[in-house]
Formats: structure tokens, C-alpha cells, sequence
């Protein structure tokens, strides 16, 4: 979605048209901000207002907005078709010729395509998806079928503002998915202590505060958030598992399947971490050759040994920050189920929400945790009916609980 002022400055209200991409990537903006999120809506709205204007011009037929503004999934709809979404402006493009909303015939464009040279048959293919999608509306929706899993990756309404059975249906979707998650990325035991405290945040907030919802949901988001870390064993594992596998193959090699792709990876091992430091003093990363998948093969299968005294890993910094952070997680939960009540449900769910808000790895991670300090201070101090006290650096604010739960 190009929404600029410059952009919209070009458009004619009653005679321009657009066909934009709903599927809008990610700015610099996310760099900055990892909360950020691409107002797509609002650059929609702006442009189809552009064409479409308030209302009749004198002069101006009237029009409704779907007649000068379409938005596709281009994106995601190149990905499916010719497994690369940088072919998206194809597919816009096809759509447009095919509505003549181009003064440029089809077999004109695709010479173009092939006098370029670049990507020919993909982009070709890009473009045509692009024309049978302006005449067969129904064909995005058989590229694109929406499933379970997409439908839950999806941006959602807080649960607090839904209707009380769409959160528990909601709630019961996401507890059965992140307990077959944690089951992969550790074992059944370890999704059972996940459902087991899911279920009592559950209970509690029924009993404690009729007709709210959204606690539960805030607390297996979080729970999940800080149980399945991407530490060696997980990267080790999605690295070999046959999805990404042949995930790789469709996208690069789609004419032999079963041929092995070489991969170089990009690590930072975090025993190697104080001999590997940038200029600005942050662990830098080194390439590694192929010889490195049946090396991820091994750790993936040893993932039982994970927070045993058989893993390598366990007493590295990230490891202990994290052990730490699902520790004190767990003891928040505790505190606000003895607090709960309607008028503190608000500010449960917020602090119970608070570990999403710490993502990275290292020293990233790190600095995100102590970011969140002292938002979970005054938010205790809240829910507690006291004064929030002076942070008190990256301490723990809960005394007497353990930072070193055993997994």
C-alpha cells in the first residue's frame, strides 16, 4: 500500500483507480518499535477516499468504492502461486489489464516480461494469476483457503471485548494448539504443567469475576511466550524438521523434491559469545557450512536432555534469564489469582500480558526484560492496593520465590 501524500496528491477523485496490496510489509518502523503494526486499514481507507471521494462531483459519475478500489493478499497470493511474493506487482498488474484499467494489451506485457529476461516464466505465471482473479472472484479464496491455524496467527480482539462464549471457544482453540506446540518442543509433561495452569486461571476467573473474560487468554499467550523459547534444542529442531525441509525444496528446487538443499547458517553460539563481539561490543554472528545440519539432527533428538545436568546449555546467561523470567511469571500468576476481583480484572490482564512484550535473543532479550521492570512494579503495586515503589534495577520483585523452577 503506497498511501503517501505525494501518491495521493496524483490520484483523481471519479477517475483514478487502485489496486493495492493488502498483504503491506513491514517498515523501518519495526526496527524502532517491536510493537509496531502496519495501520493497513487506515492506508485503505485513504486511498479508496482518494478515488472515491465524499460523495457526487459535478461531472463525476458516482461510483461505489469497489468499482475504483480493489485490495488483493498479492503477497500471499504470489507466494502460493510461484512461490515468491516479490512477483506481487505481477499479480496486481494482471489484474488491472485484465479489468482495462491499463492501456496496454496482455500479450503486450507479457513480451515485456520476456524481453526483460528476469524471472520470466514465474512472472508470466504472477501475471495471470492476477487476470483469472479479475474474472473469477471465487479463485482467491481456493489459492488462499483460510485454515485453523492461520485463522489463530491472525491479529486478534482482546477477549475482553468479545462475547464471553467467542473467548472460551477462542480460549479452548489456542490452549489444544499450544499444548501440541510444547508437546513438540519438549514433551507431553511439559504441555500438561501449561494446561494444568491455564485451566486454574480459568477456574478463578469464572468464579472471581462472572461474565469477564480475557485473564485466561493473557495468561496461555504469556505462558507459551516464555515456555517455548528458541533456545539450541528448538532452533536445532525447526531447522530439521521435514516441513521446513520441504518448505525449502518447493521454494528453490521444485522440479526435484527430494534433492538436499546446502545451507550456510548464520550462529552465535553463546559459549563462543565473549571471543565473538561486534564493534559496538554485542556478539556478532559467523557462517557456517552444511556440515553443520546432521550436527542440528543430533541436537533436535537430544531435546529430552533440555534443563537436565546432561545439558550443555543450561547454565548459560540466556538460559538463566530465562528460567528466571518463566519463574517470576509464574509467581505473578499466583499474586494476581489472590488479588482477582472485578475491579482489578483490567490490570491483571495487563500485567499478565507483560512477558510478550519481551522478544529477541541475547542481549536483545536482555534489554527488553529490564525494560518491562518497572511497568510489572507499578502494576504489582496496583493490584496490590500499595504504593509503587523505586525500581530497584532488574531485581525480582517477588521474595521468596524461586528463579530456578524445576522443568
Amino acid at each position: 500500500l503506497i498511501a503517501a501524500q505525494g501518491m495521493l496528491g496524483t490520484l483523481r477523485t471519479g477517475y483514478s483507480r487502485v489496486v493495492g496490496n493488502s498483504d503491506a510489509p513491514m517498515t523501518i518502523d519495526f526496527s524502532y518499535d517491536p510493537d509496531f503494526r502496519m495501520p493497513t486499514s487506515i492506508l485503505k481507507r485513504r486511498l479508496t477516499r482518494a478515488v472515491v471521494g465524499y460523495g457526487s462531483l459535478e461531472g463525476v459519475p458516482r461510483s461505489s468504492p469497489a468499482d475504483r478500489a480493489v485490495f488483493l493478499p498479492a503477497s500471499a497470493l504470489a507466494a502460493a502461486t510461484v512461490g515468491d511474493s516479490v512477483a506481487s506487482n505481477l499479480v496486481l498488474i494482471g489484474y488491472a489489464v485484465q479489468k482495462g484499467w491499463l492501456p496496454i494489451s496482455p500479450a503486450a506485457l507479457e513480451r515485456a516480461v520476456g524481453i526483460n529476461g528476469v524471472a520470466v516464466g514465474q512472472n508470466v505465471r504472477a501475471f495471470r494469476c492476477g487476470r483469472a482473479l479479475a474474472v473469477d472472484p471465487g479463485l482467491q479464496e481456493r489459492i488462499l483457503p483460510q485454515s485453523p491455524a492461520k485463522a489463530l496467527a491472525q491479529p486478534y480482539e482482546p477477549a475482553s471485548r468479545l462475547k464471553s462464549t467467542d473467548a472460551e471457544e477462542r480460549l479452548e482453540q489456542l490452549t489444544e494448539k499450544y499444548a501440541e506446540l510444547l508437546t513438540e518442543y519438549q514433551d507431553a509433561r511439559y504441555a500438561s504443567r501449561f494446561t494444568a495452569l491455564v485451566a486454574r486461571v480459568r477456574s478463578a476467573e469464572s468464579q472471581a469475576c462472572p461474565g469477564l473474560a480475557g485473564l485466561a487468554e493473557a495468561v496461555a499467550r504469556a505462558a507459551v511466550h516464555l515456555m517455548a523459547v528458541k533456545d539450541e534444542f528448538e532452533v536445532a529442531r525447526l531447522h530439521t524438521s521435514r516441513g521446513f525441509q520441504e518448505e525449502l525444496r518447493a521454494a528453490f528446487v521444485p522440479q526435484d523434491p527430494s534433492r538436499d538443499i546446502p545451507l550456510t547458517y548464520h550462529v552465535s553460539p553463546p559459549m563462543l559469545s565473549r571471543f565473538l563481539k561486534g564493534r559496538d561490543g554485542t556478539p556478532r554472528k559467523i557462517a557456517v557450512g552444511p556440515w553443520m545440519t546432521p550436527v542440528l539432527r543430533v541436537l533436535a533428538r537430544l531435546r529430552g536432555i533440555r534443563e537436565t545436568v546432561l545439558d550443555p546449555f543450561r547454565y548459560t546467561k540466556d538460559r538463566k534469564l530465562s528460567r528466571s523470567l518463566l519463574a517470576e511469571f509464574e509467581c505473578t500468576v499466583e499474586e494476581v489469582l489472590s488479588h482477582l476481583s472485578p475491579e482489578t480484572h483490567p490490570i491483571a490482564v495487563q500485567l499478565c500480558a507483560l512477558p510478550l512484550q519481551v522478544r529477541g535473543f541475547g542481549h536483545v532479550r536482555e534489554a527488553a526484560a529490564a525494560k518491562v521492570r518497572p511497568m510489572h512494579a507499578r502494576l504489582l503495586a496496583e493490584i496490590r492496593g500499595e504504593k509503587p515503589a523505586p525500581a530497584q534495577g532488574s531485581a525480582s520483585p517477588h521474595h521468596g520465590c524461586s528463579a530456578e523452577p524445576s522443568l
